[in-house]
């Protein structure tokens, strides 16, 4: 797949990067490269909020 190898050149030029998760707007993650890790729930719950609480800042949905 394309876009797993782009994803994976771009994690490994990025010191000290250990993944990298493609999500869809909704926090699923759809695609992910490099090491899997112990807390991605933890990961994905935060992003959810961090989505949310933007939403309601008026700044737009990230998408």
């Amino acid at each position: 797949m394309e876009i797993g190898k782009s994803l994976r050149r771009l994690l490994d030029s990025i010191p000290g990067a250990s993944s990298i998760f493609l999500t869809d707007r909704d926090g699923v993650i759809v695609l992910s490269v490099g090491e899997e890790l112990r807390s991605r729930a933890s990961l994905i719950s935060s992003l959810q909020a961090t989505q949310d609480q933007t939403g309601k800042l008026v700044m737009g949905r990230l998408t």
